[in-house]
């Protein structure tokens, strides 16, 4: 009995190659919306309110969220081509074991 049984090959790849999809979509989204923004016109930040303005700010609010997605995903595709979410999610199980015991001895 295993406690973290192997992934077979073709189930890493399937994975693997889901992660860097939307690895690869999120970051052509960031990548858009901050083009928008600072190549949309002269004026950084915008100022006036124009509508032109107004889309310039979304593009740049739906560039951030997409960078910050497009981070996560880099850290999934990581996880997925490295040691597996099970493994990972162990991992992570561990350190908040050990601070907790940490925080609570000191």
């Amino acid at each position: 009995m295993q406690l973290f049984p192997r992934r077979s090959p073709e189930e890493k790849a399937r994975s693997v190659k889901e992660a860097a999809t939307l690895t690869g979509l999120f970051l052509v989204l960031a990548l858009a919306g901050f083009g928008v923004f600072l190549f949309g016109g002269p004026d950084l930040p915008p100022g006036d309110d124009g509508v032109w303005n107004v889309i310039r700010w979304i593009a740049l609010l739906l560039g951030l969220a997409s960078a910050y997605i497009t981070a996560q995903c880099v850290l999934s595709l990581v996880v997925e081509a490295t040691v597996g979410p099970e493994r990972y999610f162990a991992f992570i199980l561990l350190l908040l074991a050990i601070w907790g015991l940490w925080t609570w001895l000191s």
